[in-house]
């Protein structure tokens, strides 16, 4: 088994510490998990592992819908920009070093702070409400 597999394992069978979850990885579970599903899938497998992984730390207030949501929304662009480059981790991780900052950079020329800040984002997914950046 491969490390990605492995991790991809511990997160399916929710065994993956939970401080490892940094923003990086994050990125790294839905690059994963994109690598072997089309983004609606793996958007699907994403949040629901994340929702069991934060209930059965009883911290079920970690979770963020819209977050999460545009987060994987990003990391398939890049993906699907950047073409077969994009299955290797570290070019993935060179040629998109903004979606390595916070989840805070990479989301402000999307969303409103107060946007992704409030309930309802939280727990639903709401569009972006600020100009795109360029492509």
């Amino acid at each position: 088994m491969t490390e990605e597999q492995r991790l991809l394992h511990l997160f399916d069978t929710g065994e993956l510490p939970p401080d490892w979850f940094s923003h990086e990885n994050h990125v790294k579970l839905a690059w994963l998990c994109l690598r072997e599903a089309d983004a609606p899938a793996a958007m699907t497998r994403v949040k629901a592992n994340l929702r069991r992984l934060v209930a059965k730390l009883g911290r079920e207030e970690k979770y963020h819908e819209t977050i999460t949501c545009a987060l994987i929304a990003l990391t398939a662009e890049r993906m699907a920009r950047m073409g077969e480059e994009a299955g290797d981790w570290r070019r993935f991780k060179s040629a998109n070093r903004d979606l390595f900052q916070d989840w805070r950079s990479c989301l402000d020329g999307y969303y409103r702070p107060e946007t992704l800040s409030s309930e309802l984002a939280r727990r639903a997914f709401v569009l972006p409400d600020r100009g795109l950046h360029a492509a």
